[in-house]
């Protein structure tokens, strides 16, 4: 045997070692999504929500245990069994909170935190381009409905975290609501300019910020160089509002449940075109047992029709995983109108406690926005410094009453004072 054949039977066998190893770490891979999806069924089943929870925390733990060998990032069933082991716990959440058991606030918001983490990062693998060059996206249109859907919850756990005084807890999901506006899963929704409440969340995560005594997050733009205080830098808005009137926010409110009530009917819809689905798959699939049946009374007639037997049964398998993804459809549908019922309770509440006839637009409210410094300027520029001088530039002011006076420390009018307004 010549040395080249040596090396080369040697290579072969490594090769060979690599794939029955390779071959053998796939299989131990199927077996472990297997047994979560099982314990996935299987929490479904159970009328003790504990066991259930139980069950989804396993399938989350052995999915996550799957993502840390690099070979498995790629996995979509690895990916879609985490997400459905995550979605489980949520739902379990809302289960308790309509039964009014108690439930763990934190860890409901920890869940739908969670929900998004592993949304958004699946979004990067199913965008991956496949041999001709072309993204899938095979699923970025269902799971960025669903990331829309559950977004408002982001924004409950930031307002939930900024009540316990936890601001650094509070400013992680605040800046997880802002920036969605951002990812390509939701580029579709354009939040920037549809999406009315940014600027209060915008608020919210500054007010957290500042709270936690962190510049890097309170503020877009660091303290100037030249040590002359903190500037507060936006590309876009920079809204400071003192409050809403009563009748402004409860057309906000009004607004968010019209929205809310016409998803719950388009909910409700789903939910009873599944519901169809299903009953007649089942009617379809209770026909094809009893032919079955017919079908093997005796072994002469499994001889003669064997052919029609196969068919039946090869109908019968297909028809059992149509009726598991109706399930699995059906279950989503009711979770989300779960969902939806619990935020129109929410908004509705707080619609109820909204004070009217306070005489809020023509009594002193008490709010004010202060301005103090020794040099106060306010200029109309771009960002370099330049004086704007396109349509829509410039500076306006509006209030019942307008005062400018150059006055002493006093407050007496300055002697030598002086006002200029030029044009």
């Amino acid at each position: 045997m010549t040395y080249n054949s040596t090396i080369r039977q040697t290579i072969l066998l490594i090769a060979a070692i690599l794939f029955c190893y390779g071959q053998a770490d796939a299989q131990k891979t199927k077996k472990i999504i297997a047994q979560a999806k099982t314990g996935i069924k299987n929490g479904q089943a159970q009328e003790n929500l504990e066991k259930a929870m139980k069950e989804y925390v396993k399938a989350e733990n052995a999915m996550w245990g799957l993502l840390k060998d690099s070979t498995n990032h790629d996995n979509e069933k690895v990916w879609l069994t985490l997400y459905d082991a995550i979605q489980a716990q949520y739902d379990v959440g809302n289960e308790k909170l309509y039964l009014k058991q108690p439930y763990d606030t934190a860890a409901h918001f920890k869940t739908t935190s969670k929900m998004f983490d592993v949304l958004i990062a699946f979004d990067s693998i199913d965008a991956k381009p496949d041999k001709k060059g072309q993204p899938k996206l095979k699923y970025r249109a269902k799971h960025a409905d669903i990331l829309d859907f559950y977004r408002p919850n982001l924004f409950y756990g930031g307002a939930y975290y900024v009540n316990k005084a936890d601001f650094p807890k509070a400013y992680e999901y605040f800046e997880k609501y802002l920036t969605c506006a951002q990812l390509p899963i939701l580029q579709a929704y354009d939040y920037e300019h549809k999406d009315t409440m940014m600027p209060t969340v915008a608020y919210w995560a500054l007010y957290s910020a500042y709270r936690m005594d962190d510049a890097d997050k309170a503020f877009s733009a660091l303290p100037s160089p030249e040590g002359c205080g903190v500037r507060i830098h936006t590309d876009r808005l920079l809204e400071i509002s003192a409050t809403q009137t009563a009748e402004a926010k409860e057309k906000m409110l009004d607004d968010r449940i019209k929205l809310l009530e016409a998803r719950k009917s388009a909910l409700k819809e789903q939910a009873a075109d599944h519901k169809t689905s299903f009953g007649d798959l089942l009617k379809e699939i209770e026909g094809l047992m009893t032919k079955r049946e017919l079908l093997t009374l005796d072994d002469k007639i499994v001889r003669a029709k064997y052919d029609s037997l196969e068919e039946t049964n090869a109908d019968v398998e297909l028809i059992t995983e149509s009726l598991a993804e109706e399930t699995r459809s059906y279950s989503a549908i009711l979770a989300m109108l779960s969902e939806t019922n619990r935020l129109l309770k929410c908004f509705k509440d707080e619609k109820s406690k909204i004070k009217k006839g306070d005489g809020f637009k023509k009594e002193s409210t008490g709010c004010a926005v202060s301005i103090l410094g020794e040099r106060i300027s306010l200029a109309s520029v771009d960002g370099e410094g330049n004086l704007r001088d396109n349509d829509g530039s410039g500076i306006s002011m509006k209030a019942n009453k307008v005062g400018i006076a150059s006055v002493e420390s006093d407050g007496k009018l300055k002697e030598k004072g002086e006002v200029r307004i030029q044009a």
